[in-house]
């Protein structure tokens, strides 16, 4: 087909590497309009055994890499948009995508620090996508279940996640690809700060966290013994 990639092979958890990479895509594509990020390593442990270092290499990995390769690119993406718009061009296209997990989104045992990242990086999707709509630059989280190089590295701590890890095995992962380019297609020109997840043949959409029941007291401040009732009523 004709298409160009270039190996960065450097551990993009720093400033320095994420710029050198928007660098080489500049020098040699002139433009920035898709950004992929998809960086994972996993360390798995339960919350009272887990090492600093493991947190530490995990969250670098698994999100800084990713703010930091947003933060090198978007403004290539807004300069872009800028310098269409001034040409009299109707710019519309600009994505990022930034791969989750669903242990991110309601958690997952013995991934505390993997799980944490995930969640963080679902906080970096929706305010990047509020933060760059004015540029026509898209951002969506997406939660795969696929074999992958982190699922084979998955030590399953019970029988549950050792048939998570078994079923996911058998997930070819062009499902994944296909949402994602769906997702840097014009056909979603209009889709921004979501949550998908694919699992083979099935793509769904996750609701966004909103109130799901209040209480509220009229008449003076809560005391915590009257808002305890309250809640437990």
């Amino acid at each position: 087909c004709g298409a160009r990639a270039l190996p960065y092979s450097k551990n993009i958890a720093s400033p320095k590497a994420a710029a050198e990479m928007v660098k080489l895509a500049m020098d040699h594509f002139a433009g920035i309009d898709i950004v992929i990020n998809c960086a994972a390593i996993l360390r798995d442990g339960l919350v009272f055994k887990g090492s600093p270092l493991d947190w530490d290499t995990v969250v670098k990995n698994n999100l800084s890499s990713a703010y930091y390769l947003t933060n090198a690119a978007t403004p290539v993406m807004r300069d872009q948009f800028k310098n269409a718009r001034g040409d009299g061009n109707n710019y519309t296209w600009g994505r990022i995508i930034n791969i989750g997990s669903t242990a991110g989104l309601y958690g997952n045992f013995g991934q505390a620090n993997y799980g944490s990242a995930k969640a963080g990086l679902f906080g970096l999707t929706r305010i990047t996508a509020m933060e760059m709509v004015r540029s026509q630059v898209t951002a969506n989280y997406v939660a795969p279940f696929a074999h992958s190089r982190v699922t084979d590295m998955i030590q399953p701590a019970n029988q549950e996640q050792a048939q998570y890890k078994d079923r996911a095995m058998r997930v070819a992962p062009y499902h994944v690809a296909n949402l994602v380019t769906y997702l840097c297609s014009d056909q979603a020109n209009d889709v921004t700060g979501q949550v998908f997840g694919v699992r083979g043949r099935e793509v769904f959409i996750f609701s966004q966290p909103r109130p799901v029941a209040t209480v509220a007291s009229i008449d003076a401040n809560w005391t915590p013994e009257k808002l305890g009732e309250a809640v437990n009523a």
